[in-house]
């Protein structure tokens, strides 16, 4: 299992990144997270992209607003916006955080993105006993040995968000 997360904008950059990509994942349900929106000097930071939820794909971040989740994801951080500033962090699980607003001298953060979820499901293993046989009789004190025919069904099943 893989949940790949999303990327990061470099030093005084304004340009949204890319959310964490389903195609890039591994398992047997992937889903990509939202995108970052771009920021705009001297106004606000990009808002982070959301998180994937359990059956739909994140949001992307808009102006310096961070992406809704869909139901079972993590919010977006905000942007900064105002003055100059950090970013917001992103809600758990996986929200990407808002971006800064920077003017003028200063040395300002992104806000952190949230830590991923990885959900494993799986259903457990049905089994259909078709006979038992016992080698001897019990005697008190004694090993008793019990064979057990069966056979199974319903194999492993992974979600991975």
């Amino acid at each position: 299992m893989l949940a790949k997360g999303g990327l990061s904008v470099g030093n005084n950059g304004t340009s949204g990144v890319a959310g964490g990509n389903a195609a890039s994942s591994i398992g047997d349900v992937t889903l990509s997270g939202g995108n970052g929106a771009n920021g705009s000097s001297n106004n606000y930071g990009g808002g982070g992209g959301s998180s994937a939820g359990t059956a739909a794909a994140g949001a992307n971040g808009s102006t310096s607003n961070g992406g809704i989740a869909p139901s079972g994801g993590g919010n977006g951080g905000n942007g900064r916006t105002g003055s100059n500033g950090n970013g917001l962090p992103g809600s758990v699980p996986g929200g990407g955080g808002g971006g800064v607003r920077t003017g003028t001298f200063g040395s300002q953060t992104g806000g952190a993105g949230a830590n991923g979820r990885v959900i494993v499901t799986w259903t457990c293993p049905t089994y259909g006993l078709s006979s038992a046989t016992v080698a001897r009789k019990f005697a008190p004190g004694q090993p008793l040995i019990v064979n057990l025919s069966a056979s199974a069904s319903n194999y492993r099943q992974e979600h991975i968000q």
